[in-house]
């Protein structure tokens, strides 16, 4: 919408200093610098899209202090497999396996979930996905 106020700003000057002035080259110069203008924005936009798109983490998000702050945490002996996402640039998602340090009952692990989620929505995520580990258990994956 900005583009559109700017042409429509741009084209009134140009026809009132043309009008009283004999300045040919201004209006193609003129539209050069609205079309300049747009194709910046364009390529700016396009940019945080693919990040998007890409699933690359977001930019206003630092994943190794929010590692750091969930290790300072009761039990909690590790933290690794962590993976954070943007759905639409403002929506943040978190997937993250931690490692803790006795068997809990469920209560002791629902508070340790609730825990978590209250620290990663601090850091500005807004939804987590926790995956419990003991120190004797394996990671499924490969690269834990």
């Amino acid at each position: 919408m900005l583009e559109d106020v700017l042409g429509w700003t741009v084209v009134l000057i140009a026809s009132i200093v043309m009008h009283f002035g004999n300045f040919p080259w201004l209006d193609p110069l003129m539209a050069l610098g609205v079309t300049l203008f747009i194709l910046w924005n364009v390529f700016r936009s396009l940019r945080r899209v693919a990040r998007i798109f890409l699933q690359s983490n977001p930019e206003d998000l630092d994943l190794d202090a929010l590692e750091s702050e969930l290790r300072l945490m009761n039990s909690v002996e590790d933290v690794h497999d962590v993976h954070a996402w943007s759905l639409d640039g403002k929506y943040h998602v978190l997937s993250l396996h931690v490692v803790i340090s006795q068997i809990p009952d469920q209560e002791t692990q629902v508070q340790l979930k609730n825990q978590i989620r209250e620290q990663t929505r601090k850091m500005g995520i807004d939804h987590a996905t926790i995956e419990i580990e003991l120190p004797s258990e394996a990671c499924v994956l490969g690269n834990c």
